[in-house]
C-alpha cells in the first residue's frame, strides 16, 4: 500500500525510555521531520497501521519479545510491511543474534548510544531509498 504524500515525511519511534523518545522527537523536528512516539510495542501497532510512517525507528530491549512479535505483525500486514525500519538497542550482542530475516526486514541498526548526525544520516539514506 502507498502511504500518502506529505510536506514532512513522518517518523514513528518506539522505545521504552521516555528521555531517549523525548531526545530523538526534538532532534526529528529540528531537522525537519512529524514525529510520533510510543512508549511499548503493544500500543504502537494500532497506530502504526492508522498513521502509515514513512519511517520506523524500533528499540529491540534484550529478551523482550514484544519487539519480535511487533517486527512480526508489521510484516504480516500489507499496509505496514513496506515501512522501513532502523533497530536500536542497547546491547550489542542483541543486536548481533538478529537473524537473516530480522537482517532483511530492518533496514539499519544503531547500537544506543549513538550520535545524532549518523542517525539522522541513516533517516536521510532511508528516505531517499523509499522515494
Amino acid at each position: 500500500m502507498e502511504r500518502p504524500a506529505r510536506s514532512q515525511p513522518l517518523i514513528f519511534v518506539v522505545d521504552p525510555e521516555p528521555s531517549f523518545l523525548a531526545a530523538v522527537e526534538q532532534v526529528l523536528e529540528e531537522a525537519g521531520y512529524r514525529a510520533t512516539v510510543c512508549l511499548t510495542q503493544d500500543t504502537s501497532l494500532a497506530a502504526i497501521a492508522r498513521q502509515l510512517p514513512d519511517l520506523l525507528i524500533m528499540a529491540f530491549p534484550y529478551h523482550e519479545p514484544r519487539a519480535w512479535r511487533l517486527l512480526d505483525q508489521l510484516d504480516a500486514d500489507p499496509k505496514t510491511s513496506a515501512i522501513p525500519i532502523i533497530a536500536t538497542s542497547t546491547d550489542a550482542d542483541n543486536l548481533a543474534a538478529f537473524t537473516a530475516r530480522e537482517q532483511r526486514r530492518c533496514n539499519a541498526v544503531m547500537l544506543k548510544p549513538f550520535d545524532i548526525d549518523p542517525l539522522l544520516e541513516q533517516i536521510d539514506r532511508l528516505m531517499q531509498v523509499a522515494r
